[in-house]
């Protein structure tokens, strides 16, 4: 039987978001843990305005950002669930995908990121984060 407690719903978020392979940005095969009526508040990132709306919300993030970006990985540091509220600090690093202004491509980026998620009955229904200033710290 699967585990739908808060907790292990996020883990398996954060273990779906890291699939994908070096030459792409990831899967979306975490978005399926999100409810199709879940409210997605993101925050602008990347050049990406802040946005407020549902999963479609987030896809239109990730192609943004799949444009951008190449080997996105999300390392938990800690996490806190309590009742239906998950609390998780991260680090975000994914590559950049073309040469940009002080941005070389293949160049590593990584951001702390805090993330907020309510998760009732299995899925995220709401889903929020706030995100450090982005650092370009090497080439790939």
């Amino acid at each position: 039987m699967t585990d739908n407690s808060p907790k292990a719903v996020v883990l398996r978020y954060y273990d779906l978001y890291n699939d994908g392979t070096p030459d792409s940005y990831g899967s979306e095969r975490f978005l399926d843990l999100f409810a199709d009526d879940a409210v997605i508040d993101l925050p602008e990132a990347a050049g990406l305005p802040a946005r407020r709306g549902g999963k479609e919300t987030l896809r239109e993030r990730i192609d943004g950002a799949a444009a951008m970006f190449r080997n996105r990985h999300m390392a938990v540091t800690e996490l806190v669930a309590e009742d239906e509220r998950v609390v998780a600090r991260t680090t975000w690093a994914a590559s950049a995908a073309a040469d940009s202004p002080g941005l070389p491509a293949g160049t590593r980026v990584r951001g702390e990121i805090v993330e907020f998620m309510t998760v009732r009955n299995g899925r995220i229904e709401e889903y929020s984060f706030v995100m450090g200033q982005p650092l370009a710290v090497d080439g790939d």
